[in-house]
């Protein structure tokens, strides 16, 4: 029986570790940072952030570590006061969505896991966040050889309806 039990903590250390998730969102070609806390016995032990949800495999496939604090978009920093590590990525991509661990390496037993799961939204979903829009003022004076109601389908593109009133489309641009 005992054996049993040990098989299945295996397979669900191997498998899984997390009974929460960390939730994290960022914007492509912006930056998030994922924050990891840990216990203070665990000031001088590795720490690493992976991709994915496999314990077993985390540390060997880390992106990062705190022996190598830079490695591309990926930084590491240890606040051993606030006993908090974080990892900024930068430069998002859509790509970067997904499962990540946070890891602290133990001597003994198993390392010690927080899961977070990222969510990069794409620029077309933020374009009008960043975007600074100004309204185009529309002139209703009307020229000589044309009426005011052709001036306005002509310079607007506004489409006459069936009634005889003018449903006028609002222009805008964004810089």
């Amino acid at each position: 029986l005992w054996l049993t039990q040990f098989v299945l903590l295996i397979i669900f250390r191997t498998y899984s570790c997390c009974s929460t998730v960390n939730n994290i969102q960022g914007n492509e070609g912006g930056s998030v940072t994922i924050s990891c806390p840990y216990d203070s016995e665990s000031d001088d032990k590795l720490k690493f952030l992976c991709r994915g949800n496999r314990p077993s495999t985390c540390r060997q496939q880390a992106v990062i570590t705190s022996n190598n604090t830079q490695n591309g978009r990926f930084r590491l920093s240890d606040d051993r006061k606030s006993r908090i590590f974080t990892v900024t990525i930068s430069s998002l991509t859509l790509k970067d969505s997904g499962s990540y661990l946070c890891g602290v390496q133990r001597n003994s037993g198993f390392d010690v896991f927080s899961a977070v799961e990222l969510e990069v939204k794409g620029e077309r979903s933020n374009l009008f966040n960043a975007a600074t829009c100004t309204v185009i003022p529309l002139s209703l004076s009307p020229l000589k050889s044309h009426s005011w109601k052709q001036e306005i389908t002509e310079r607007t593109g506004a489409v006459q309806s069936q009634s005889g009133t003018l449903e006028i489309i609002p222009s805008f641009i964004c810089l």
